[in-house]
């Protein structure tokens, strides 16, 4: 048998789990911890400050904290979401990256968003949209 811990942990892209209030991670997997270049979850949350800008490109950060704050007034549980941004790593480097994210009520949470990130253009292997 599997897991749910099993599914997450091996899609084939980034997950990440997120208020939708105000964009606080509270849940990274693996793959999207070695995509960021970090070492561990702590490493992670210590590089991203813990929220979903962190994760993107500073030049993108303002447009997804706009459209974090739309999503909070406009997204009910059910709805789903649809963006691409620039997904910057502590190493430095630079990804092409979509993201689909799924809105929810969280029992003892409130109101969050279940992303899976993945190379723009439906690429599985980030490494092929490495910009310097």
């Amino acid at each position: 048998g599997f897991t749910h811990r099993d599914i997450v942990e091996t899609t084939p892209g980034a997950v990440m789990v997120h208020r939708t209030a105000n964009g606080e991670i509270l849940y990274a997997n693996d793959e999207l911890i070695s995509l960021m270049e970090c070492d561990d979850l702590k490493d992670f949350f210590d590089y991203t400050g813990g929220f979903y800008d962190g994760v993107t490109h500073p030049d993108d950060r303002g447009r997804i904290r706009r459209q974090l704050a739309a999503a909070a007034q406009g997204n009910v549980a059910g709805s789903k979401s649809y963006t691409e941004f620039r997904v910057h790593t502590k190493g430095g480097k630079t990804y092409e990256a979509t993201c689909v994210g799924k809105y929810t009520v969280a029992d003892g949470i409130g109101d969050v968003c279940y992303d899976l990130i993945t190379g723009r253009g439906g690429s599985l292997g980030f490494g092929a949209d490495v910009r310097p």
